[in-house]
């Protein structure tokens, strides 16, 4: 079967597309969206790697923008995740300012410097970019995001379910404080509500839909890409493990940059390229190859190019 056919009969709401840096990922997205465009649907490629060749493929100022080409049946985005970062440490240190007015004392004076610094924070600057992701989804046939490198793509689609607990275990606190003040309340013959309760439930609804949504077969199509060597493909196994402890899958592993048989073999790289078929094929749903271009692609003709090649 053809990588477009496998395409267009795998794709759901939203694809995203994890894997090692530089074993082709952007370019799969692209070769992907551009099989989909041409079968007449609508796409939006959303780049979170922070390499940011998504630009330079598309030759078009795509940066925290969508432009659409293919007649506007493709639309390409390069998320840049340091200005959602900065905006996001501005708005912990905003909260911070109102919890405590001591905070000089600490020499926490310029708090956006030092909340900036947290670890986490642009995890959870992705983690908001993709949860606008399946809000805009419903406006699209098909949504393709080209993840972050594996170790930072999985702390972000694990982080939901992290939030999720944590809530969970805030709102039963706030809950049991909430119960006590309404008691007192009726007592004086008046009522309480309590926003802050009901802000926490607010933000663990929609932490559990996106933790839903990235675990439902139906919405999301995990895909792990590798090339045919050791690393990129344990890192795919990673990703795997990972989707599964979280009561996800790898729908579809892609081997990427396959050497045709005769110049395997003159390469000597023939088995190499048979256990990452037989290593790949072993997590996911389906396996799909697509052969080496023979230069690196650099290029959204290099990877029209490309698409002729792999039918």
């Amino acid at each position: 079967m053809s990588v477009c056919s496998v395409v267009r009969e795998s794709f759901r709401s939203v694809n995203l597309v994890y894997g090692k840096g530089g074993v082709g990922k952007t370019t799969f997205a692209l070769l992907s969206g551009l099989c989909l465009a041409r079968a007449g649907r609508r796409v939006l490629i959303v780049s979170m790697d922070p390499a940011k060749h998504l630009p330079g493929y598309a030759d078009c100022d795509c940066v925290n923008r969508t432009v659409c080409i293919q007649g506007d049946r493709l639309c390409l985005e390069q998320y840049d995740v340091e200005e959602d970062a900065r905006r996001l440490g501005e708005e912990y240190a905003t909260l911070l300012r109102r919890i405590s007015a001591r905070l000089t004392v600490f020499n926490l004076d310029n708090l956006v410097e030092v909340v900036m610094d947290a670890p986490g924070l642009e995890e959870e600057a992705y983690l908001r970019r993709l949860m606008r992701v399946y809000e805009e989804a419903e406006r699209y046939d098909h949504v393709i995001v080209d993840m972050p490198p594996t170790g930072v793509a999985l702390r972000i689609v694990r982080l939901p379910r992290l939030y999720t607990v944590w809530l969970d275990a805030l709102i039963g606190v706030r809950e049991r404080l909430a119960e006590a003040r309404a008691m007192l309340a009726r007592v004086a013959g008046g009522d309480y509500s309590d926003p802050v309760l009901e802000k926490l439930r607010a933000l663990r609804s929609r932490y559990h839909r996106v933790y839903e949504e990235v675990r439902s077969n139906s919405t999301t199509l995990h895909i792990g890409v590798a090339t045919p060597e050791p690393l990129p493909v344990q890192e795919v196994e990673m990703v795997a493990r990972t989707l599964s402890a979280l009561g996800a899958g790898l729908g579809l592993a892609v081997l990427n940059r396959v050497l045709p048989d005769e110049l395997a073999e003159e390469l000597r790289v023939v088995e190499q390229q048979r256990v990452a078929r037989s290593r790949l094929g072993g997590v996911a749903e389906v396996l799909v190859e697509v052969p080496y271009l023979g230069r690196p692609t650099k290029s959204l003709a290099d990877v029209e190019e490309l698409l002729r090649l792999a039918g």
